[in-house]
């Protein structure tokens, strides 16, 4: 089914996951000529642990916990990205990043990142366990009838002079949405943007949920309180506008002539 296809050959295939020896990393790249993890844990060094191509376009790292090559542990909050080199003689230039170079960009299936906010770049983090949160409340029946909606972007659910956050939503709003009879909660800006002024619309990770708002744990709490009062939660999903980068220090790296998610 749609759920079996999303999830279990999806968001807990590909990605970097726990297995019993190790860090698992899977990336979808038909068009890239090789592929390789890197991160703090190897000095984001290219040869240390390079991807195997396994088929349809699919690469795929080891990162043992017994491996000695290792400069810092590869472990939960830890900072990662995949490097991708192109295939030389194809779109602009000769390939994707000038003839068969490497590009260090973001994985596409990155579950949590963080911004520097000195230099501002953008780092995947090694993600906690999709069901590490203790979940208090039940998702709430739908009520009958239409759905009485809150459409809400967390930034600007405040009243100070600042970026709002998941838990300001929680403990400030949630009680006045159910006071005022919603059934549901719509959050946008949802997923990770890089510009913020997009309102969202500018996706840059699809699947983490945007890290200036707070961690992912602070998400989860907003969902579970608003659960708790009887509120169903929606969230805008942006996938048309997903954002692209000549240098993939965001998005997913790609010119006019193709890169490594799209065949040329």
């Amino acid at each position: 089914g749609l759920r079996h296809f999303c999830v279990e050959r999806g968001l807990r295939h590909f990605g970097l996951h726990r297995d019993a020896v190790g860090w698992r990393f899977r990336e979808w790249a038909p068009s890239a000529a090789a592929a390789s993890l890197v991160g703090d844990f190897n000095g984001w060094d290219v040869t240390a642990h390079p991807c195997e191509e396994v088929g349809g376009g699919v690469w795929e790292a080891l990162v043992r916990d017994d491996d000695t090559t290792l400069l810092a542990p590869l472990r939960v909050g830890a900072r990662f990205k995949v490097a991708l080199r192109g295939l030389a003689g194809g779109g602009e230039g000769g390939g994707w990043e000038g003839g068969g170079g490497w590009v260090v960009s973001m994985p596409a299936w990155a579950l949590e990142v963080q911004q520097d906010p000195s230099s501002y770049e953008v780092c995947a983090l090694v993600p906690r366990s999709l069901g590490g949160f203790a979940w208090q409340h039940a998702r709430p029946s739908r009520p009958p009838g239409s759905l009485r909606v809150y459409e809400v972007h967390v930034g600007i659910a405040t009243a100070r002079e600042e970026v709002g956050r998941w838990s300001d939503l929680r403990t400030d709003l949630l009680p006045r949405i159910e006071q005022l009879g919603y059934t549901a909660l719509l959050l946008l800006g949802l997923q990770e943007h890089g510009y913020y002024a997009s309102f969202g619309y500018q996706v840059t990770s699809p699947l983490a949920p945007a890290e200036r708002f707070g961690p992912p744990s602070e998400l989860q709490a907003l969902v579970d309180a608003a659960h708790g009062r009887g509120l169903l939660v929606l969230g805008e999903m942006v996938l048309a506008h997903s954002a692209s980068s000549s240098t993939g220090r965001e998005g997913l790296p790609q010119h006019a002539g193709g890169g490594p998610y799209f065949l040329p």
